[in-house]
C-alpha cells in the first residue's frame, strides 16, 4: 500500500509540475509573440522612415535649390522676360521649378527620372504657368538662335 500512496503521490507531484511547465511553456509563448509583434512593428517603423527619407531625397532632387548659382542666374534672366512679370509670385516660382526641371532634364549630363506633374489646388494658374513655360522655351530658343547667327556673322 505504501508504495501505491507513493506512485499516486509521485503522480499528482508530476501533474502539478506539468500544470506549471505549461504555464510557464504558455507565458513564454505569449512573450516570444509579443516580441515578434514588437519587432514586426520596429521592422515596418524602420522600413517606413527608410521609404520616407527615400522620397524626401527624391524630391529634394527634384527641386532646385534656390541657392544655386545657376537657378539664381535662370531667375535673373526669367525677370526680364515679359510673361515672368505678368505672373503672381506662386506662378513664377512655378515657373521657375518647370524651367529647372527642363535645363536639367535636357542637360547631356542627367541620367535621372524625365518629367514634372505641374499640379496644386484648383485655380492658382497652372495653364498660365504652363504657357508662361511654353513661351519661355521660345525665347530661349529665339535667343540661342540670334546668338548662333551673330556668332556666324
Amino acid at each position: 500500500m505504501k508504495k501505491s500512496s507513493e506512485i499516486q503521490a509521485l503522480i499528482a507531484d508530476l501533474k502539478s509540475q506539468h500544470k506549471e511547465i505549461s504555464k510557464e511553456r504558455d507565458e513564454l509563448e505569449q512573450l516570444l509573440r509579443t516580441i515578434n509583434r514588437q519587432l514586426f512593428d520596429s521592422e515596418n517603423q524602420l522600413r517606413l522612415a527608410q521609404a520616407k527619407e527615400a522620397e524626401e531625397d527624391y524630391l529634394r532632387s527634384l527641386a532646385p535649390d534656390f541657392n544655386d548659382p545657376e537657378f539664381q542666374l535662370l531667375l535673373e534672366a526669367l525677370r526680364s522676360t515679359p510673361q515672368f512679370q505678368s505672373l503672381r509670385d506662386f506662378q513664377r516660382e512655378g515657373l521657375a521649378k518647370i524651367l529647372w526641371r527642363y535645363l536639367i532634364e535636357t542637360s547631356p549630363t542627367h541620367t535621372g527620372s524625365r518629367g514634372f506633374i505641374n499640379a496644386d489646388d484648383a485655380g492658382l494658374g497652372k495653364t498660365l504657368t504652363t504657357v508662361a513655360f511654353l513661351a519661355t522655351l521660345e525665347a530661349l530658343e529665339n535667343n540661342t538662335t540670334n546668338e548662333q547667327k551673330e556668332v556666324a556673322a
